[in-house]
């Protein structure tokens, strides 16, 4: 058994430094294994070594050693895991590790101070490289892009380049680095993993001597060159709190430190109520429970202070939380306010929710301990890039000796945390090339700063190098008409044509734009363009999927998993319009016998509100909902009742679940597989539903815009009211996406 476990599990799938899960359980970190398997590991790789015949198999016994670094710099050798598991079996933890660098033991307080790595020596010159592809052709250069080429070989100042949609930013760095990286090694600053694969391979690879990082992974780096921070376990504080897919954030408001700090708070005064209870004694769970409401409204409170650099043990720390709350509109809550002026208000608890989320962050501190090994060894995505701008000075950034120039792109949705490692490259002499589009910020939901990309053109001009300013307004994605559209109805004014065809705008409805879709499918099985539908929020684009289904229409979905209103409607079929009885029922319905049951539901309700005004759109909807089942129903029929795996769909359960993997999100920006997937992609034989957010770095060859008149009316906005800045800012990027075709459908 354990040796299946370990070369199927363990060594095959898992990332280094965990053990995999197994039996719905959470991975477990190298360093809370115990000795007795480690001893058992270290046996099976030595009898490796020494060609030991297996028993069972009569073939020498192998390990598949497939592990990942911490760092994301690749697999481990062998003899490093080897190496890793002789550390703990002697009594010591494991630092994060690199495939780049030796295994070494995590020391919590280092015996000296820190000190720079190492220097590599430096690159060879590129001269044996074909430099064409990366650079601008003489003939192909625009006047913008020469103007950023010449400053940068006049002088040695930072540069600020604001780059609007599709005017080629990418390939103005790629150029630069092409033409001018000679001896010392360049860094190379993306946003998400995508950007940072494109970057690295393919055609879009930049040269050689460019090492590229995501900020989260490049504080990483700083942490571990630092020596003195503990390694990476857990990566986004953004998921549910619930079960194993928690996260660590979620993990200590669940933990018993956290328990008992609420239950003092909690006691220092009355609260009416045991729905406005901190802590409260559940029956069904038969334990004391934390308030849920007070747990979401922490976590998201904790994560915008760490993207805001917060330091907990600083003065104005408990301002700064509030001022967040302010700026976020973020009340103190836990039940609604009713609208019935004659119910008691409840009870506002701002002061205690910003009490508890500054004790959350001063245990989140590196150096600070829960009583809880599983969450004081780990950190996740937030800490990764908060902990170095809580004492910076005494970080271990690299030099100009390290990197001679950093390109940084995207540093209009940088947070203040970023902000501050941009401050100490450019302190330790690195030249900074900057890239951003202000029109394009849209993560101020996750702490980016609104002012990020002047915030930063600032901060940079005030350094010894000081900071020219460059634009790139010349549009290379869309058809001429398609930038005269957005120059008209957008707050950008100043996006040049750089295309030589016309495009196509359309303002139109959406059952003209479904009626062509599936006229195109009807006729030729596949579409005459690439195409998206995009849309400012989730709902229109679920419609749009259930509409496409019931005409038997591929499509990928870009972010939000949308089965949740399929099934949820299924559910209330079952359960007679009550969810939770619906998903307790549904496996004691038949799969085939759910078609006549949702019929008669359907006609139940029609019957009920028949020529009820109010309940028509109400009524449009079961209907489109309806539609698309029974087209499903039948198409699963025809299959033997089968879903694509031919598992057997027995019950309405079954069925639910056949119906979550059809309408799986997808999300190519931070998942590799999803990239490539996403990349390797027929892109005639399905229809993309995105939102405006998920679609920002992609393009299509035809943009179907739903529900228009769900984005902001106009092209001016008040420049101090941040949110309906982003709301500009979605239509722009939206409008944006397009190469040929732009249709507008309200």
């Amino acid at each position: 058994m354990f040796k299946r476990w370990l070369n199927i599990d363990e060594m095959a799938i898992a990332q280094f430094g965990k053990h995999g899960p197994k039996d719905g359980k959470p991975p477990k970190h190298i360093n809370d294994i115990d000795t007795g398997y480690l001893n058992w590991l270290l046996q099976q790789i030595e009898q490796e070594k020494r060609g030991v015949i297996d028993p069972k198999t009569g073939l020498p016994i192998k390990t598949s050693f497939n592990f990942m670094a911490d760092d994301g710099s690749g697999r481990l050798t062998k003899q490093q895991v080897e190496d890793a598991i002789k550390i703990r079996i002697n009594g010591s933890k494991i630092a994060s590790t690199s495939a780049n660098s030796p295994i070494v033991a995590f020391s919590e307080k280092p015996t000296k101070e820190p000190t720079p790595p190492q220097e590599e020596p430096k690159q060879p010159a590129l001269n044996n490289v074909d430099k064409s592809k990366y650079l601008i052709s003489p003939e192909k250069i625009s006047e913008y892009q020469k103007d950023i080429e010449e400053a940068f070989s006049r002088t040695n100042k930072h540069m600020v380049i604001n780059a609007l949609a599709g005017t080629g930013k990418s390939t103005v760095l790629k150029h630069l680095a092409a033409k001018f990286q000679h001896g010392k090694k360049w860094l190379y600053l993306v946003f998400n993993n995508r950007n940072a694969a494109e970057a690295t391979s393919g055609e879009k690879a930049f040269p050689p001597g460019v090492e590229t990082f995501t900020s989260h992974s490049f504080l990483g780096r700083v942490l571990k060159d630092t020596n003195r921070y503990k390694p990476e376990v857990m990566k986004d504080t953004s998921l549910p709190l619930k079960g194993d897919k928690g996260t660590k954030l979620g993990k200590v408001l669940d933990n018993n430190w956290f328990k008992s700090i609420a239950k003092q708070i909690q006691s220092q005064r009355g609260f009416p109520g045991r729905e406005s209870e901190f802590v409260y004694y559940s029956k069904v769970k038969n334990s004391e429970q934390v308030n849920y409401n007070l747990k979401t409204k922490i976590t998201k409170l904790v994560s915008l202070s760490k993207a805001f650099a917060i330091n907990p043990d600083k003065q104005d720390a408990r301002d700064k939380i509030a001022s967040i709350m302010s700026k976020y509109s973020m009340d103190g809550y836990l039940v609604k306010p009713s609208n019935d002026k004659d119910d008691e208000m409840p009870t506002d608890f701002t002061d205690q929710i910003i009490q508890l989320s500054l004790e959350v962050l001063k245990k989140s501190k590196p150096s600070e301990s829960m009583g809880d090994t599983s969450l004081d060894s780990m950190r996740d995505h937030d800490d990764t890039v908060w902990w170095p701008s809580l004492n910076p000075d005494k970080m271990v950034w690299p030099t100009n000796r390290t990197y001679e120039v950093a390109l940084v792109d995207e540093v209009q949705d940088f947070n203040e945390a970023q902000k501050i490692m941009l401050e100490h490259l450019a302190k330790n002499g690195i030249r900074i090339i900057m890239v951003g589009d202000k029109n394009q910020s849209l993560y101020r939901f996750r702490g980016a700063d609104a002012n990020s990309f002047s915030n930063i053109e600032t901060m940079l001009k005030g350094t010894n190098l000081g900071a020219t300013s460059h634009e790139l307004p010349v549009n290379y994605r869309s058809g001429k008409k398609i930038i005269d559209y957005v120059n008209k109805n957008t707050h950008v004014k100043d996006l040049k044509s750089g295309r030589d065809h016309e495009g196509e705008v359309n303002n139109t409805t959406y059952e003209k734009v479904m009626g062509d879709i599936e006229q195109e499918w009807e006729e030729n099985k596949e579409l005459k363009h690439e195409t998206a539908f995009i849309a400012r929020g989730n709902k229109p684009l679920a419609a749009a999927a259930m509409e496409l289904l019931k005409n038997n229409i591929p499509f990928i979905i870009i972010g939000k998993d949308f089965s949740n209103e399929i099934t949820d409607f299924i559910y209330k079929v079952v359960g007679n319009d009550k969810v939770g009885l619906g998903k307790s029922n549904a496996r004691s319905y038949k799969a085939k016998e759910f078609g006549q049951i949702m019929t008669n539901y359907i006609e139940q309700k029609n019957h009920k509100y028949e020529g009820e005004k109010d309940k028509e759109k109400y009524l449009e909807e079961l209907s489109q909902t309806y539609e698309a089942l029974s087209s499903l129903l039948s198409h699963i029929q025809d299959n033997e009742w089968k879903d694509q795996y031919s598992k057997e769909i027995k019950n309405v359960e079954d069925l639910c679940e056949y119906i979550r993997n059809i309408f799986k999100g997808i999300d190519p920006q931070d998942s590799e597989k999803d990239a490539e997937n996403y990349a390797n992609r027929n892109k005639k034989r399905a229809v993309i539903l995105t939102t405006a957010h998920k679609s920002k770095g992609l393009e299509f060859e035809r943009v179907n815009i739903l529900e228009n008149d769900k984005f902001p009316a106009g092209d001016t906005y008040n420049p101090s009211d941040e949110e309906a800045e982003q709301e500009h800012n979605a239509k722009y990027v939206a409008y944006t996406r397009g190469t040929h075709v732009l249709n507008v459908a309200d």
